[in-house]
């Protein structure tokens, strides 16, 4: 298998749309007072993603006079063959009919099945590549919810896998069992009931990508200056190997969002373009805890974030928590595809205004927004939306260095960062990105302190058509390498991490890759210089003892 070469453009901040199955079925045709409706999916998933789909619906008369005549199943991706339709075993016509994103199966002339109690059974086929995601050594298995599926009064949706890919690592909501088929091989997982969940299922417990970065900076001024970039960081979500950076930084810190912020001196009217490769490790679900220790910073109104807003803080109040500003933002706003060729952030405020025409900086925007008006941390995310697919991109985008923007917030309960996606819980027609990630989203600049610093791989370039990220799935990861180095200068002990990934040390704190820390040699005690020590011990002792009997003395006298 070849691994795909991925290049992303920064300007443009869009949300990659995930074109995965669900079904719709017209508000007149099955309506619950007129039939009863029992749904059994089943999805069988081979080892090259290729899923074959069986919906069967058994529909039951519950008036004698009104039967179903028509039903229709649209399909939100154009990506669907092999497309059979039966009604009570009997082969029917059909009509399928494709867009850019759709694909509707509109099943005609059914045969009457008259009278109370009387029930027809449909059966709709197909095979699809949308549903099972296929990275370098992951699988990720996103079944929609049905639309209708909440009127049923029995839902079930089978999942047959190939056994070999071993136990789901991760899966929201819980199957309600998990067994194996000894013939064919398969892991086969059932679910009862969630009619208005959709199902994901998470196989690896992480995938690896190497990154290639071009930084261009230039100093316009006629006087020397200090300048620094974002280089991608650790998260939760996903750990971070340094490999190379050409020309090295005077240094590299981290500030109190955790961002890698790597600095450079350059001369009057410079310019310096820098190379850095990286590799890393991500993670669908948080892999450590997080102390916080700015909360009301990252509560507080800033631009695009107008917390503060008195429309903003009422709707908030009426939602509550974060999961339900989730479900508000993914069935309310609505993502606009005509203004990917000019996009531009609009803030909160305008996105909740004019909820038909969202971008993914709104979606995020507007949850940092309302999650802060509640009074919980939260921060956006920008970075690079990993897709093993060419359906999952936006049409029309032709600009280089595309990059997607999530929120996350701060979960007291877990003690970490959680990050969600409402953008794609939206453009996958309900697939939760609430409850979990994926093994897709790889952080370049985290936003807390301020709304738009720092500015994430792919903004330091002249020429805005210039590609300067390069993303790739690889199947390893180098040897990680620590290296703590103190040196002595001008009477001060510098520690040095000279490794390629961070150092957690138990006295002085993290230090990510080129950091260093500057430690006044006064503060410490050299064990050489104790012996030295002992006369001025003695003697201060002295001292305390004999102003102590005299403070006596002086009290006993006065008594």
């Amino acid at each position: 298998m070849s691994i795909p070469n991925i290049h992303s453009h920064f300007r443009i901040l869009v949300c990659f749309l995930l074109f995965i199955v669900y079904l719709s079925f017209p508000s007149s045709s099955l309506a619950g007072s007129e039939f009863s409706t029992e749904f059994n999916s089943d999805y069988q998933i081979s080892l090259d993603g290729i899923t074959q789909v069986t919906h069967e619906i058994s529909i039951t008369n519950l008036l004698s006079h009104i039967y179903t005549t028509e039903y229709t199943v649209l399909v939100s991706s154009p990506n669907i063959q092999d497309v059979v339709v039966s009604q009570d075993d009997q082969t029917i016509d059909s009509i399928t009919q494709s867009n850019d994103r759709t694909t509707t199966i509109t099943l005609k002339n059914l045969i009457p099945v008259i009278g109370q109690g009387q029930t027809s059974t449909l059966k709709i086929s197909y095979t699809t590549s949308d549903i099972a995601e296929i990275l370098g050594k992951t699988r990720s298995i996103n079944i929609p919810r049905l639309t209708k599926a909440n009127e049923a009064s029995k839902y079930s949706r089978t999942i047959r896998v190939p056994a070999s890919l071993g136990a789901p690592s991760a899966q929201y909501p819980e199957s309600s069992s998990i067994t194996t088929d000894e013939g064919p091989q398969e892991s086969i997982l059932t679910y009862h009931g969630h009619p208005g969940k959709s199902l994901t299922i998470l196989f690896g417990q992480s995938e690896y990508y190497q990154l290639d970065l071009i930084y261009q900076i230039t100093n316009p001024t006629l006087s020397p200056g200090p300048t620094e970039i974002a280089l991608p960081p650790d998260t939760p979500y996903q750990t971070v190997i340094l490999n190379s950076i050409t020309p090295a930084p005077t240094r590299v810190h981290r500030d109190l969002d955790g961002n890698w912020l790597a600095s450079y001196n350059l001369d009057p009217n410079q310019t310096l373009e820098i190379d850095a490769s990286l590799y890393l490790e991500v993670f669908p679900l948080p892999q450590s805890n997080s102390t916080l220790t700015n909360a009301k910073a990252l509560t507080k109104e800033q631009e695009f974030w107008e917390a503060k807003d008195s429309v903003i803080t009422e709707l908030a109040d009426k939602l509550g928590t974060p999961e339900n500003i989730y479900n508000y933002l993914t069935t309310n706003l609505t993502y606009d595809y005509s203004r990917l060729s000019t996009p531009s952030r609009l803030g909160a405020s305008a996105a909740l205004t004019n909820q038909s025409s969202a971008l993914c900086t709104e979606y995020t925007d507007s949850f940092i927004t309302l999650t802060r008006a509640l009074n919980i941390p939260a921060r956006e995310v920008q970075g690079y939306a990993y897709t093993g697919s060419g359906n999952l991109r936006p049409l029309g985008v032709a600009t280089a260095d595309v990059l997607h923007t999530w929120p996350e917030y701060y979960s007291e309960k877990d003690s970490t960062w959680v990050q969600v996606d409402p953008t794609w819980g939206h453009t996958t027609g309900g697939i939760d990105y609430f409850h979990k990630l994926d093994f897709n989203h790889l952080a370049f600049a985290i936003h807390g302190q301020e709304s738009s610093y720092p500015l994430p791989a792919g903004a330091y370039k002249k020429d805005p058509a210039l590609s300067t990220i390069t993303v790739t799935l690889t199947n390893e990861l180098p040897e990680k390498i620590e290296n703590l180095v103190e040196t002595q200068q001008d009477g001060e002990t510098i520690i040095k991490n000279l490794g390629n990934t961070s150092i957690v040390d138990p006295v002085h704190g993290y230090l990510p890759p080129y950091g260093e820390l500057l430690i006044a040699d006064s503060a410490f005690v050299s064990p050489d210089l104790v012996p030295n020590l002992y006369p001025w011990l003695l003697l201060t002792l002295i001292i305390v003892i004999v102003f102590t009997l005299i403070h006596r003395k002086k009290k006993s006298t006065s008594r």
